[in-house]
């Protein structure tokens, strides 16, 4: 076991409707790190530790995901890394071990996907792959524990990427990018992450294109 796997909690983002492709996620990838958890709305017929949360739908997903992070801060504090991933996410953990064992990271993710300069003001992850250290949710934390910050990040919706990183570039935590976590949106694109050795995550797939890029992915890193 590397010496980030036994501290690094992932975090599966998910809901009842959506179990089937949890479960694609779980039997992909889930099984290869004993350190997963599920957030979802309704418990689910998936064999690992679940956490339940409210689901208020797609435009309430800031209050669905302040939930989350309140909940993992005052439950998980024992592990120094969470990732958070949606499940539409491939994700290969051995990789990620690998990369958080490069040097100290407080927030990180795909930071250039869509961002743009004139939108927000600071760089922003991508929601479906982000990880936090212990020290950045202990910022978050108190960042929301201001009524008026709360309420700001609560207010843009469906857009709880954006908050989380508005948030902690307020606190003084600024998104690290890491071009190894890819965002699929065409043909070109799915040859390169293919070829891409390093690649650590991979979205957005559909719960049978799982299993086929996993298996695809494999054979041409032999």
């Amino acid at each position: 076991m590397s010496s980030k796997q036994s501290d690094t909690l992932i975090i599966l983002y998910t809901c009842r409707k959506n179990q089937k492709k949890a479960k694609a996620c779980f039997t992909t990838w889930g099984k290869t790190t004993d350190k997963i958890l599920i957030i979802t709305d309704e418990k689910l017929e998936i064999p690992c530790d679940q956490e339940l949360i409210p689901s208020f739908g797609y435009k309430k997903l800031c209050e669905k995901t302040f939930l989350m992070w309140s909940l993992i801060f005052k439950k998980y504090k024992k592990y120094h890394y969470f990732i958070k991933v949606d499940d539409d996410t491939l994700v290969f953990p051995k990789t990620l071990y690998k990369k958080l064992n490069e040097k100290t990271w407080d927030f990180f993710g795909n930071a250039k996907k869509y961002f743009k300069k004139d939108d927000q003001g600071h760089p922003w992850i991508t929601g479906c792959f982000y990880g936090l250290s212990f020290r950045a949710l202990e910022k978050m934390m108190k960042g929301v524990s201001s009524a008026a910050k709360r309420e700001e990040f609560l207010s843009r919706g469906s857009a709880e990427d954006v908050s989380v990183s508005v948030l902690l570039a307020q606190q003084g935590i600024v998104a690290s990018h890491w071009e190894e976590v890819v965002i699929l949106d065409g043909k070109k694109k799915y040859k390169e992450a293919l070829l891409n050795k390093k690649i650590l995550s991979v979205s957005s797939l559909q719960p049978w294109q799982m299993k086929i890029w996993k298996f695809a992915w494999s054979s041409m890193q032999k």
